[in-house]
C-alpha cells in the first residue's frame, strides 16, 4: 500500500489487495486489526485504485467468512461485554483484559510465565530518529497499541482512569466487537510497525549497523519481562508412549484434553500437540468450545466417561444438549480414528482398565488399534 501511494498503478493495487487478503486470512484477529490500519494506509491513494484493492481483498476473504457463519455458535460463549473496572493484582501475568501500561516499560525482574510487550527504549529512540519518514508506521502502530490496552487503562494492576478505553467502548456499543476478547494481541502488528519505523531511523545512522543491531538485541534481552533463554516445554515423548511413533492413522488421546491439562503435570498446556511432533499423525482434539469428537461420537463419550467423566472445566464444555443427532451409534472408526491412546500420567486411575471394557484388550501398552465394526 505504501508503494501504491508512491507509484500508483493497477498492478500494484492488485498486489496490495492480495497482501491485504492474505493478512486477513491469517486469522480473524488480524482481519480486525487490518480494519484499524487500512484507512490510514489508504490516505492519498487514488480512489479507483482503492476500489481495486478492496475488490481483490474481499474476493479472497468473503468466501471464507461465509463458510464460517454457520459455525459462529461454537464461539458464542466467547462473547463478552464491558468488563468490570477491577484491579488485577497479577497484572504482569494476566493478558486477557488488556496490557497493563507498566508492561511497556523496562522490567527489572523476571516473571514466568510472562506476556512481554516491552516496547524497547532503543527501538523507540530509532523510530523517533526516523522523523517524518517513520510517521506513517507510528501513526498505524499507535491505535493498535491503544486497543491492546483493553477495556480499562491500568497501571501496575490498578485502574488509572474511571472511563473505558476505545476497546471498552467498542464492546459496549458493537455486538460483533464482543467476540474480540484478547485485545492484547493488537500489540503484535503494532510491534511490527514499530520495527519498520525503527528501520527508517536506523537508515539515518548508516555507519554503525552492527552496533545498532547489538544495542537493539541487548535492550530487548536485558529489559523485557521474559528473559533469555526462553522457558520452553520439553520436546520429548514419554518413554511409556514410545509405541506411538509406530502408529499410522489418526489418534484419539485420552483423557480428552481441550486445553484443560495443568502444565506442571505434562510440561505443556497442550502436550498432545508436542507429542504429535514425534508420531506425526492427526490427533482428535479440539480446544475451542465443545470437543468435536465428543459431540459426534457416542463411543467417544463412553471412553471419556470411562476416563473420569465429561470435561466441564471451561465455558463451552460439552453437555447433553450438544450431542449431534444420531451420534449414539457413531463409532470412532467411522469418524476416521484408527488408534486410541491412554496417557497414564494424565488419566485418572482406572482409565486404561475401563477403556479395555469398552474396546477390548489393547494391541500395545495403553494403545488400542481400531478395526472396522462388524
Amino acid at each position: 500500500m505504501l508503494a501504491l501511494r508512491r507509484e500508483p498503478s493497477t498492478g500494484r493495487a492488485v498486489l496490495s489487495g492480495v497482501y491485504l487478503g492474505i493478512f486477513a486470512l491469517s486469522g480473524w484477529y488480524n482481519a480486525a486489526f487490518a480494519l484499524v490500519v487500512s484507512p490510514l494506509l489508504a490516505l492519498h491513494v487514488r480512489r479507483r485504485h482503492l476500489w481495486v484493492v478492496a475488490a481483490v481483498a474481499l474476493a479472497m476473504v468473503l468466501p471464507r467468512f461465509v463458510d464460517l457463519l454457520p459455525h459462529l455458535p461454537v464461539w458464542a460463549d466467547r462473547a463478552a461485554g464491558l468488563s468490570a473496572p477491577t484491579d488485577i493484582r497479577a497484572w504482569n501475568r494476566q493478558e486477557r483484559y488488556g496490557i497493563d501500561l507498566a508492561a511497556f516499560l523496562p522490567a527489572w525482574s523476571v516473571v514466568t510465565p510472562s506476556y512481554s510487550v516491552y516496547v524497547g527504549v532503543a527501538t523507540l529512540s530509532l523510530a523517533v530518529l526516523g522523523g517524518r519518514g517513520a510517521l506513517p508506521f507510528l501513526g498505524m502502530a499507535l491505535p493498535l497499541w491503544v486497543l491492546a490496552l483493553g477495556h480499562w487503562l491500568r497501571w501496575r494492576g490498578e485502574v488509572a482512569v474511571p472511563f473505558p478505553l476505545p476497546a471498552g467502548w467498542l464492546v459496549s456499543k458493537l455486538d460483533t466487537a464482543q467476540f474480540i476478547t484478547h485485545w492484547y494481541r493488537a500489540a503484535g502488528p503494532a510491534t511490527v510497525l514499530l520495527a519498520a519505523a525503527a528501520a527508517v531511523g536506523a537508515a539515518r545512522v548508516p555507519r554503525w549497523p552492527w552496533a545498532l543491531a547489538a544495542l537493539l538485541l541487548a535492550d530487548n534481552l536485558l529489559f523485557a519481562r521474559t528473559r533469555w533463554p526462553r522457558v520452553a516445554a520439553p520436546l520429548k515423548l514419554p518413554a511409556e508412549l514410545s509405541t506411538m511413533v509406530a502408529l499410522q492413522g489418526p489418534i484419539l488421546d485420552l483423557p480428552v484434553d481441550d486445553n484443560r491439562l495443568p502444565p506442571e503435570r505434562a510440561g505443556s498446556r497442550r502436550p498432545y500437540w508436542v507429542w504429535q511432533l514425534f508420531h506425526q499423525q492427526p490427533v482428535a482434539e479440539n480446544y475451542e468450545g465443545s470437543d468435536s469428537i465428543l459431540r459426534l461420537s457416542g463411543q467417544a463419550r463412553a471412553l471419556q466417561t470411562a476416563c473420569g467423566g465429561l470435561p466441564v472445566s471451561r465455558p463451552g464444555a460439552l453437555d447433553a444438549g450438544d450431542h449431534a443427532p444420531g451420534s449414539e451409534s457413531v463409532t470412532l472408526y467411522a469418524l476416521g480414528i484408527r488408534h486410541v491412546v491412554v496417557h497414564p500420567d494424565l488419566a485418572p486411575a482406572g482409565c486404561a482398565e475401563n477403556t479395555t471394557k469398552v474396546l477390548g484388550a489393547p494391541t500395545a501398552p495403553a494403545t488400542w488399534t481400531l478395526s472396522p465394526p462388524r
